[in-house]
């Protein structure tokens, strides 16, 4: 089954995107696409048929790409200078951890058959 997401539908979700952007754009949907069928087992088979499906796995790639293409104008490495009383301090931020491709636990759940996927849990025991 080819990709059912398209730069239009990033577009009509975010904005118009530059010749460049566009490139990056269909690659990355490409690679989303990938991704998520390696996420969700037998989602083209679930697919097939189903319009509202359709539309979730549409929405999910569209705004997976569009957080990677929100990431990449932000820029990537931050610096800053903070000024406490007599001395100063620099420091540095990598940003390019969040350019990943990604989707959340919500997209995740609105595709599976499940529901959301459980989170883990932390537990403490106190001694009494």
């Amino acid at each position: 089954m080819p990709n059912p997401a398209a730069v239009s539908d990033i577009e009509a979700r975010w904005r118009s995107l530059t010749t460049a952007e566009t490139t990056v754009a269909t690659t990355r949907l490409a690679d989303a696409w990938r991704k998520l069928k390696k996420d969700v087992p037998g989602i083209e088979a679930r697919m097939v048929g189903d319009d509202d499906l359709t539309a979730d796995v549409v929405r999910v790639l569209s705004d997976a790409v569009i957080r990677l293409l929100q990431s990449a104008e932000r820029g990537g490495l931050k610096r800053g200078t903070v000024q406490v009383d007599d001395g100063s301090t620099t420091w540095e931020a990598d940003d390019y951890a969040r350019s990943q491709l990604y989707f959340t636990p919500e997209e995740l759940g609105d595709l599976t058959t499940t529901g959301a996927p459980r989170r883990p849990r932390a537990y403490s025991v106190q001694p009494t």
